[in-house]
């Protein structure tokens, strides 16, 4: 129902999260979320505090130990730009990762791309490591393209190193 929006994918990312919050078969205290593509950018809205964003409802930080991007884009405005020049202009940037990232720190953030992405250009995910605060760690797959971490002939390779990056990241606290 109702018409697609920027605040609409963030409220369902918002409801989303509280769901599996509050499913008894979780431990609340124990999440790890992940964002691919357009998902990267829900979730830095609705976990991290943008500027500009006052009415914001957030999603609460309690219990979210890792947040796992994939293929990621840096802002709508960037990706528009990129499929019709001059286009940017036209979008709200306020629920962009660029703008939300530095915001979820101290949650450990795992950043994967493909370098060789059609749609989101793997640059993006090196802006945005660059923008993390630490914790953060960054994989990028040779050759990869589009959310290729969980398919492809690498995905062995990275499901480890996911693993290893949620493992380390429950332990801690």
């Amino acid at each position: 129902e109702g018409t697609p929006s920027q605040e609409g994918l963030l409220d369902d990312t918002k409801s989303a999260i509280d769901y599996v919050r509050h499913r008894a078969d979780v431990n609340p205290e124990r999440l790890v979320l992940l964002g691919q593509s357009l998902g990267g950018n829900n979730v830095l809205a609705a976990v991290g505090h943008c500027v500009g964003c006052a009415n914001m409802r957030y999603a609460d930080q309690a219990g979210i130990r890792a947040i796992i991007l994939d293929s990621t884009f840096l802002s709508y405005s960037s990706i528009a730009n990129q499929m019709i020049p001059g286009s940017g202009y036209l979008l709200d940037d306020r629920y962009s990762a660029d703008r939300n990232i530095a915001s979820v720190s101290p949650i450990p953030v795992l950043i994967l791309h493909g370098t060789a992405d059609h749609v989101i250009p793997w640059q993006d995910s090196e802006k945005l490591y660059a923008l993390a605060r630490e914790p953060k760690q960054k994989i990028f797959i040779p050759d990869g393209d589009h959310i290729d971490a969980f398919s492809g002939r690498y995905a062995n390779l990275y499901r480890d190193a996911m693993i290893k990056f949620i493992q380390t990241a429950l332990s801690a606290k």
